[in-house]
């Protein structure tokens, strides 16, 4: 009994270091395949993302006071 469970644990350990070598190679093989962005690219993304929020906020803010004036109005 104990032969055999030491036996099944060498083969399933053999097969996971194989598995894990090739998702390392895979894993190399996608990472060297990215395509990051210049300089431009992320200016005008940070640009974008900054106006959505600062947009965003405002409209926020917006609605939040004209709510707290009717409901102070009302009450």
């Amino acid at each position: 009994m104990l032969l055999m469970t030491s036996i099944i644990i060498t083969i399933s350990t053999i097969i996971l270091l194989k598995n894990k070598k090739s998702d390392l190679l895979d894993l190399k093989s996608e990472i060297k395949s990215i395509s990051w962005p210049d300089k431009k690219e992320v200016n005008q993304s940070m640009l974008t993302v900054t106006l959505i929020i600062i947009s965003a906020s405002l409209i926020i803010w917006l609605i939040d006071s004209t709510l707290t004036f009717l409901i102070s109005k009302i009450i």
